[in-house]
């Protein structure tokens, strides 16, 4: 759906706001719940709700014996928050 890297901000409330070329098709693919989470390096993964989860699946049938999948389990899934995608485009990051 989405591809590319945006630089963004948080207001002084701690909300994310959606680049409002992003936000119809955003909301109308989350129901309104998206999912932020880390990726290894250093940036913040968007999904809507719905997207991640086949996401979710995958990362989690990959091996905990394995250190790097291991690794990738806690920051992805580890990580991972639902938020609600307000009205406003805005979403609050959780710390």
């Amino acid at each position: 759906m989405f591809q590319g890297a945006t630089a963004l901000s948080l207001d002084a409330k701690g909300r994310l706001a959606i680049p409002a070329r992003h936000r119809e098709a955003l909301a109308s693919a989350s129901g309104g719940q998206l999912v932020l989470t880390a990726h290894p390096h250093c940036c913040l993964l968007l999904y809507p709700a719905p997207a991640w989860e086949p996401i979710r699946d995958k990362v989690l049938a990959a091996s905990s014996l394995n250190p790097p999948s291991a690794a990738i389990k806690r920051l992805l899934v580890g990580d991972a928050r639902a938020e609600p995608l307000a009205a406003a485009g805005r979403s609050r990051l959780s710390a």
